[in-house]
């Protein structure tokens, strides 16, 4: 970013100044990546192959044809039963007991099913009905294959098909947070997934998702100015200890073997359809990499709608690795939708939720402006910012400061930034509340692999709109974010996320632009960087590279600034961006000296 603000806790990019010879490959996979064929018979699929689907549907059907035969067989046997054993009173129980004992065991299970190899429960399960079928004929001796059978037949094992490239490791059928959800639309989700289909070789399809298209529509309004808006840049600053030409051609490589890796970063957008083409080895894909090379730094961009600020880091760590070392093998990512398994059929329970947080947008109304360049008429032009990095002592103190307060440091550089907002407004608009957004991480309620690095080429998170009055003080604000942080994703911001998205879109189609254009100043605090992105990589040819520092941000059009903030080696990094058609680099840089001093003043009083 241009204007990159100098202070003594400020760090600017370091060149190549340390470099050793290393020979070997730097990259063990791009031989791999080269030399990798597109995907056209079933088994490199991960699907089996005819016979053995015959093989596999044949034991199934023959397991479920033996359970029905017992459901039904005991008719006939009844009447020898009852004179065996002298029971009339229990004739009744005869085929009850059975269908109760495994009614009542399906849950159990379930959950068997979900902890354990399914292949393994379901035979130990039917041989647990052969074995205590053929010698117990009295009411308890039915209750007994009743409950394996029964339980076989109605939680039959999910098959265990992992392409490698069309992701079908899915999401279990139930989601056990939503507590309040009703049954019958979770009985939907499965029924609904979208997978990637394989409609000829090395060409896949699958349905966009709702919270994908919204971002989407939303980056597509800056094609007129040949620009993708809140397209996201991560970047990293590093020193190599790599002779420079060979460092050129591993980044150049890095990037094919990331694209492998992570294939959704290549997929092309329609309105209503992705599509992935198996690349070759000479293909580009739908991101950008860049080498910085007079500051040694990596910029890697991608479209909003395929990742979010913890998919960029991850994507920029991934990326490193592919450098040096290797990846493992690719899986194509699932829409946030179907990755929770949400249903596609709305629920009052669901529009509430959506509801709920389609309302929050209304704290944007009359909220505190940024006082940005006038002109209705003025067309948008780059993107520019500036960065601030502290240095680690100060980190460290603001850290502790925090702590103290029972507060994080997230919603403290949050309320920071809100104060900065009432600094630099207008006198005659302190009065009007401040207005940010709060945005929570989908990742930990997701299930394996997209709750970790394998969903970087994702966009798992969401956010909602928070109001801050002008009458609190800078620790009230604090506290208030506080408590929304820990919040955390909801119940409520997980079941609504489609239907949200859906009215989004269905807002942005008929809306007219805003008059008078709104502006503010509004933050996004990634947490926990250094367990995304790892300080040093290396590999076995003695070749490393560590990484100094990194940071994010977004392609801006309107006249809104934002502030990215990260922890990353134990110092905090704000970077500060906007369109430069409406502020000033020095402008910017002004915000950011005020975002320091506001949390020196609240955090460390007796510092200048």
């Amino acid at each position: 970013m241009d204007g990159a603000k100098a202070s003594a806790n400020t760090v600017t990019a370091d060149p190549i100044t340390s470099i050793a010879v290393a020979p070997v490959e730097l990259n063990a996979d791009v031989e791999k990546a080269q030399s990798l064929k597109k995907v056209t018979s079933q088994d490199e699929n991960g699907f089996p192959s005819t016979i053995k689907a015959i093989g596999i549907m044949s034991c199934v059907y023959g397991i479920m044809f033996l359970g029905g035969l017992d459901r039904t067989i005991v008719a006939t046997a009844t009447p020898a039963i009852t004179n065996e054993f002298n029971s009339l009173k229990d004739v009744g129980w005869y085929g009850s007991a059975y269908l109760i004992a495994g009614t009542a065991f399906v849950p159990f299970i379930g959950k068997i099913y979900r902890q354990y190899n399914p292949k393994w429960v379901f035979i130990i399960t039917f041989l647990f009905f052969e074995e205590n079928h053929y010698d117990r004929a009295n009411t308890v001796g039915r209750t007994i294959p009743g409950i394996s059978l029964l339980n076989i037949s109605r939680s039959p094992p999910k098959p265990n098909v992992q392409s490698r490239r069309s992701a079908d490791r899915l999401a279990p059928d139930t989601f056990e947070d939503l507590d309040s959800q009703k049954t019958s639309n979770l009985s939907l989700c499965t029924q609904f997934i979208m997978a990637w289909v394989e409609t000829q070789p090395g060409y896949w399809l699958r349905p966009i998702g709702e919270n994908e298209a919204m971002i989407k529509m939303i980056g597509d309004g800056g094609r007129k100015f040949g620009k993708d808006v809140w397209s996201i840049s991560a970047t990293a600053s590093f020193v190599a200890h790599v002779q420079p030409k060979p460092l050129a051609q591993a980044l150049r490589n890095g990037w094919k073997v990331l694209r492998f890796h992570h294939p959704s970063i290549a997929t092309a957008a329609s309105e209503d359809t992705l599509e992935y083409h198996t690349p070759d080895s000479t293909s580009s894909s739908n991101g950008q990499t860049s080498l910085l090379s007079e500051h040694a730094s990596v910029l890697l961009n991608l479209s909003h709608w395929r990742t979010d600020g913890i998919g960029a880091f991850h994507l920029l760590n991934a990326y490193s690795q592919a450098v040096l070392t290797s990846l493992p093998n690719e899986i194509l990512e699932l829409p946030v939708e179907e990755a929770l398994s949400l249903p596609r059929t709305s629920s009052p329970d669901i529009e509430r939720a959506a509801k709920q947080y389609l309302d929050t947008i209304k704290n944007n109304i009359g909220a505190l402006e940024t006082p940005y360049k006038s002109g209705t008429e003025i067309a948008p032009k780059g993107t520019r910012g500036a960065d601030l990095r502290l240095s680690q002592d100060t980190t460290t103190e603001l850290e502790t400061a925090c702590r103290g307060l029972s507060i994080s440091l997230e919603a403290a550089v949050h309320a920071a930034v809100t104060a900065t907002a009432y600094s630099a407004a207008a006198p005659t608009s302190r009065y009007k509340h401040h207005s940010s957004t709060l945005r929570h991480s989908f990742r930990p309620h997701l299930p394996p692999p997209y709750d970790g690095e394998a969903g970087a080429a994702r966009l798992y998170t969401a956010g909602y709109i928070v109001a801050a009055p002008a009458s609190q003080s800078w620790l009230e604000n604090a506290r208030q974010y506080e408590a929304e942080y820990r919040k955390g994703a909801t119940p409520d911001l997980l079941r609504s996320r489609r239907q949200y998205a859906h009215t989004i879109r269905n807002l942005l189609k008929n809306m007219p632009p805003p008059d008078p254009p709104p502006s503010g100043l509004d933050i996004s605090y990634v947490p926990d960087v250094q367990a995304l992105v790892k300080p040093v990589y290396a590999n076995a040819a003695g070749c490393s590279m560590e990484v100094r520092d990194v940071g994010m941000s977004v392609e801006v059009l309107s006249r809104h600034l934002y502030v990215f903030v990260c922890v990353f080696r134990g110092r905090l990094a704000l970077r500060a961006v906007c369109n430069e058609a409406f502020y000033d680099v020095a402008f910017v840089e002004g915000m950011l000296a005020m975002v320091e001093r506001h949390l020196r003043q609240n955090l460390l009083p007796a510092c200048p």
